[in-house]
Formats: C-alpha cells, sequence, structure tokens
C-alpha cells in the first residue's frame, strides 16, 4: 500500500512507531569499498514505510530512503572523506557516493542520515511499502 504526501502536508521524515521492532541492517556500495550498518524499524514486508521523492535528484537517482538517525549509523569499512560528496546549491542535505563505482548510498542531513534502500543488504524492493513525496514542491 502506498500513500503521497504533498508539500502542503509534509511535517518531517517519518516517526519511528513507538512499538517498533528495531532491527539491525547491513549494506554499502556495489564495489564493497564502503560498507555501514545501521539500527531501524523494520521497513520491508509491509514494515515501516520507505519514502520515495520527486525532486531532481532522488528522481534521477531512483533513491528509495529512510531516515536514521546519526547516533544509530555507523560506516564500518572507508571513510566518509573517501567519499565523493554532492550538494545541490542552498540545500541543506549532502549526498554522499563511491568515488569507484558510483554507487549513491546515504545523504546527510542534519542530525539525520538518510539511507538509500537500494544500497541495504538482501531487500527486495517489491516488498517494500512507499510513503510519496512530493519533493519537487518541496525541496
Amino acid at each position: 500500500m502506498s500513500s503521497k504526501v504533498s508539500s502542503d502536508s509534509w511535517t518531517g521524515p517519518p516517526k519511528w512507531p513507538e512499538d517498533a521492532e528495531i532491527k539491525e541492517y547491513a549494506g554499502g556500495c556495489h564495489c564493497k569499498k564502503f560498507r555501514f550498518k545501521f539500527t531501524h524499524p523494520i521497513f520491508e514486508n509491509g514494515g515501516m514505510k520507505v519514502t520515495t521523492c520527486n525532486c531532481s535528484i532522488c528522481n534521477q537517482h531512483g533513491l528509495y530512503n529512510i531516515y536514521v538517525p546519526q547516533s544509530r549509523f555507523e560506516l564500518t569499512s572507508g571513510s566518509e572523506d573517501e567519499m565523493s560528496k554532492y550538494q545541490l546549491a542552498g540545500k541543506p542535505s549532502t549526498h554522499r557516493f563511491c568515488p569507484n563505482c558510483g554507487s549513491n548510498m546515504i545523504v546527510r542531513w542534519g542530525d539525520l542520515v538518510v539511507v538509500n534502500v537500494r544500497a541495504v543488504d538482501d531487500i527486495d524492493v517489491k516488498g517494500l511499502d512507499f510513503f510519496h513525496l512530493d519533493g519537487r514542491n518541496l525541496f
């Protein structure tokens, strides 16, 4: 099941349900230069919804996003200093990707790490429910 959110109803990233089952996930780039792990409420098979956004960069890269507090995210291989960075002019977020294989893995946005679900190990995107964000008109 999907839901749509327009720019006039956006109140920020989805809140974690208080009773959510928390799972540890791992992922990284295609060439394995960078690896990460994080904890988050379960989001596959009908769990917490994953955000799709129609802003220019999310749309072009085909990103499926989840929002992780920095305290729950850890880079386990490679360092962010080695990652390529891209920041849209005047925007508060910084996209980070592998300079070798080009995988878009994370976005730093305030005190959150926005993780591209497509970079998470063993996730079947067909089993995800989506929250559609009208980022084109919001950001």
